[in-house]
């Protein structure tokens, strides 16, 4: 019988090497799982950051490329909503840098409503900086760059970035705007958009007006049938707003600037002459000014009431809106001291000039015939009318009347007191509104220096062309305003 062998056991070396080695196996599996939640979680976090990042940048995108006003603005155009212009939109970050927004105007409430673009992320902190591209002679071209981090917190609270950041960058150039200004320096650069897409409120600081004179031609021709409706019905269409045949609602001029309190208009309707109230009155009164908000339902009532006369004396129409413009106060009118004024003439004429303004002195001729003696009015001309107030309609004999020949050097006449308006440094705008007058028109737009002159031709829409004209101001006085920090 052989004896039973004794099974011996681990011994402790064994057992520590044991123990030691799968410590080490556990180890290394926990760290590898910890390493593959952490490539996850990091991999989490730029993805959040990337898709935040574009949704943001494509916003900011469609802001540059489509507004009608653009402004780059320090953080301290969008510190504080309270103090944001009213009018005006704001792209921006958050204070707490944790989410990316829009603050939009609202007319009705009167205060600025914030919008969340990207919501707030526990572990995302965003900062933008945008500016102009120096590189180019364009003035329409913006860069910015939207970076994100990712942060922690630590034990007492205080969040804190980790170091680990997506950065996205863009150059966008503006389409609708007439330039992107950046209105920050290397101390305080931009960090927010301010933007306008439509005619809302101005701010209220009102350093800024905008006078406007709109110089009609009101003779006889613009009773004449256009397409079923008179020429001067058209344009009163096209000044007030109305709704097409296609349910197509046309806004019209006179409604776009109401929208700003920083937009003075004069209406100066002609013919023979330009006098006011109306063209065949004698008088020396001037045509007034009216506030586009504050004065809408004037400005209305005066575009309804226009009447069409005789002839047509553009020269007298140019010279009584030149006089109103430089005549305007705008402390008088309650603007600031330091208030800036732009002016703009916008000239519509559907014929050419008959009829030009002259000084004259009249007397009284004698003559007789076979015993019968009586007295005519005899003039002589001495000069173009180019001064203030209202003229005689007709001729008559007072030795210091102004008149109206026919055929007197009025193409002479109007480069005169274009001349004038031009050195008072006004944009102008002529639109033809008939055929065969594209030269008088030529001839109206040199004369006056025109921003823009619309010949009428088959594509030819009024509607268009005032909107146009309106748009283009705007964009311009907001370009000049831009926005404020409200008190």
């Amino acid at each position: 019988m052989k004896p039973t062998k004794l099974k011996r056991g681990f011994t402790l070396i064994e057992l520590i090497i044991t123990i030691s080695l799968l410590s080490m196996i556990i180890l290394l599996s926990t760290s590898m799982i910890s390493l593959t939640m952490t490539a996850q979680k990091k991999t989490m976090d730029e993805y959040e950051i990337n898709t935040t990042i574009r949704q943001a940048s494509q916003r900011a995108n469609e802001i540059i490329r489509y507004s009608k006003a653009v402004f780059a603005v320090p953080v301290d155009f969008v510190s504080d909503p309270s103090k944001m212009d009213p009018g005006w939109s704001y792209f921006a970050i958050s204070p707490d840098k944790r989410r990316i927004v829009q603050y939009v105007y609202d007319d009705t409430a009167g205060t600025h409503l914030e919008q969340i673009l990207v919501d707030a992320s526990p572990n995302v902190e965003y900062e933008i900086e945008f500016v102009k591209d120096a590189t180019t002679s364009s003035d329409n071209l913006l860069k910015f760059q939207i970076v994100g981090y990712v942060t922690k917190t630590e034990s007492d609270g205080t969040l804190v970035r980790t170091g680990q950041k997506i950065a996205f960058e863009s150059e966008v150039e503006a389409q609708n705007a007439l330039q992107i200004v950046d209105k920050g320096t290397v101390l305080s650069p931009s960090v927010a958009l301010a933007f306008r897409n439509d005619s809302s409120a101005q701010g209220t600081g009102r350093t800024q007006v905008a006078t406007i004179t709109i110089v009609l031609d009101v003779s006889g021709s613009m009773d004449t049938s256009l397409n079923g409706l008179s020429r001067i019905a058209r344009v009163k269409n096209a000044l007030l707003g109305y709704t097409k045949d296609n349910g197509t609602i046309v806004e019209g001029i006179i409604n776009t600037f109401s929208r700003e309190n920083n937009i003075e208009i004069s209406i100066v309707p002609f013919s023979q002459t330009a006098n006011y109230p109306t063209p065949n009155s004698a008088s020396n009164l001037e045509h007034p000014f009216y506030n586009a908000e504050d004065d809408k339902s004037t400005l209305v009532t005066l575009v309804n009431n226009i009447e069409t006369y005789g002839n047509t004396n553009t020269g007298d129409g140019l010279r009584r809106a030149y006089y109103r413009l430089i005549d305007f106060s705008p402390v008088a009118e309650g603007y600031n001291t330091e208030t800036e004024q732009y002016n703009y003439m916008i000239l519509l004429v559907d014929g050419e000039t008959n009829q030009s303004s002259w000084e004259s002195k009249g007397y009284q001729q004698l003559h007789s015939f076979f015993g019968f003696t009586w007295y005519t009015d005899e003039y002589t001309y001495y000069s173009q009318y180019t001064g203030r107030g209202g003229i005689t309609p007709s001729i008559s004999y007072d030795n210091v009347t102004r008149v109206y020949p026919y055929s007197r050097n009025n193409s002479s006449y109007i480069s005169t007191i274009g001349s004038m308006i031009v050195a008072a440094e006004t944009k102008s705008y002529v639109i033809g509104f008939s055929n065969g007058i594209t030269t008088e028109i030529s001839n109206l737009g040199t004369a006056l220096d025109a921003e823009q002159i619309y010949n009428y031709n088959d594509d030819f829409d009024l509607d268009e062309v005032f909107d146009n004209i309106a748009q283009d101001i705007l964009a311009e006085l907001w370009l000049v305003t831009g926005p404020q920090i409200m008190n």
